[in-house]
């Protein structure tokens, strides 16, 4: 009985470091896109009445999703928690450099 609550425990955290990868680059992508596009900024807008509200919603709406979904493939299979912290760290570099380097690039007006 314990070791299937720290196994599920386990499983419920790796799948949580993937959500978060997921999450992390949906929202690079999310927020470059609507920098690009302002008919996708708009319909961000008119879900919530801002965009930034619109994309904090999705933030926690794809968390949620992702983890349940994830969990119910990783509670039946051992994955590595080392790989999925690296993973959630990668693109977490990643997506702070696109985003970070989007803003400097519009704002010198490349």
């Amino acid at each position: 009985m314990g070791n299937t609550i720290i196994m599920n425990r386990l499983s419920l955290a790796i799948s949580a470091a993937y959500a978060s990868a997921i999450t992390i680059a949906s929202m690079a992508i999310i927020t470059i896109w609507a920098e690009l596009s302002p008919q996708f900024k708009n319909i961000l807008k008119s879900w919530s009445g801002h965009h930034w509200r619109t994309k904090s919603y999705l933030t926690v709406a794809i968390f949620i999703v992702c983890t349940v979904v994830l969990y119910s493939f990783f509670k039946r299979r051992q994955s590595s928690p080392r790989f999925a912290i690296m993973l959630v760290i990668i693109i977490a570099l990643i997506g702070s450099v696109a985003v970070t380097g989007f803003y400097i690039l519009h704002f010198l007006g490349a």
